[in-house]
């Protein structure tokens, strides 16, 4: 009788804990609902990324459709966060360019965007725009967010799955770390709250660890090596897809060994590629003394855009001259 008396006493105290820690970990989750709809207008009831879920996408970014019955030349922007943009719209490369040029302009721009979603975006809306010219904005993160044992933390999206192309198929994933709470990180607030602040202390400094060993080692690195074949593989496949249409791409960064993989990929894909911007801004940045960078000190200011807008201004007018 000592026994199960003791048994049932184990038992009332353990299902003592566990209600005590749910309706706790209730409170907290209410007190951060609460909290978000005052301070970030939030829903309550809503997911920490329902405006921006796609499904097809993994989240949705910026798009600018021009008039499709335009009789202009007509081009697709197509890139992650320097084409969605740290400035306002009208300061931002593309715009300028459109200002320079009078073209019909479509544009595509997301954070954290990788090389699969970018060739998910042009597969989507390429029939139905019919560009004359599409133009890829590519950077060094690319390679982290083409492979999902690089991609650490989807450190730009963490509450959102992301599309990989693995084995010739694609599957949506969450972030590697604590893989399995990702998928719970959107709905429940209080996860979330522990997992940022876990990405905070061990994912990104574990991020910056393999960033910089990667810069090292180069393609010794088989992970590295591993990404720079899938994103080959993905430049291919966005190059079919455009078929008769022609494309062209260009680099924001030109730190090593991105810029120097992405350069060989565009050679061997038989895709211009227009490598001198990175340069042009780093030397007017050093003949003025500033940083043309925005308030987030890693995209490009007003001053940045302008500076890619007129090379690409430049080169698009003999372009397009050429093809007329």
């Amino acid at each position: 009788m000592f026994i199960i008396y003791k048994i049932k006493r184990l038992f009332q105290n353990s299902l003592t804990i566990i209600v005590s820690l749910f309706v706790l970990c209730l409170i907290l989750e209410l007190n951060l609902r609460f909290y978000h709809k005052i301070k970030y207008k939030v829903p309550f009831f809503a997911s920490l990324e329902h405006k921006r879920y796609s499904s097809s996408f993994g989240w949705i970014g910026t798009e600018i459709m021009g008039d499709l019955s335009s009789k202009k030349f007509k081009i697709f922007f197509v890139g992650d966060s320097y084409t969605e943009g740290s400035v306002g719209i009208k300061d931002l490369y593309y715009s300028i360019v459109k200002r320079n040029l009078d073209i019909e302009l479509f544009v595509y721009g997301a954070a954290g965007y990788g090389t699969l979603q970018e060739f998910l975006v042009i597969d989507r809306y390429i029939n139905f725009i019919k560009p004359d010219l599409v133009i890829l904005q590519v950077t060094d993160n690319d390679f982290f967010d083409n492979l999902w044992d690089l991609d650490f933390g989807c450190l730009t999206i963490r509450t959102l799955t992301r599309p990989y192309y693995k084995d010739g198929k694609i599957k949506f994933l969450p972030a590697k770390r604590l893989f399995c709470l990702r998928y719970l990180q959107p709905h429940i607030r209080l996860i979330n709250f522990v997992l940022v602040r876990i990405d905070a202390l061990y994912t990104i400094p574990d991020f910056i660890k393999i960033w910089n060993d990667i810069e090292k080692r180069d393609l010794e690195s088989k992970q590295f090596q591993e990404s720079v074949a899938i994103t080959s593989e993905l430049i291919n496949k966005i190059k079919s897809r455009c078929g008769m249409i022609p494309l062209i791409s260009f680099i924001v960064t030109d730190k090593e060994p991105y810029f120097t993989q992405f350069k060989a990929i565009f050679k061997n894909a038989d895709i211009d590629f227009i490598e001198k911007i990175p340069q042009l801004i780093r030397g007017f940045e050093i003949k003025n003394g500033v940083d043309y960078k925005a308030k987030d000190k890693v995209h490009w200011d007003e001053k940045g855009n302008r500076i890619c807008a007129e090379y690409l201004t430049a080169y698009l007018k003999k372009y397009i001259l050429d093809k007329k």
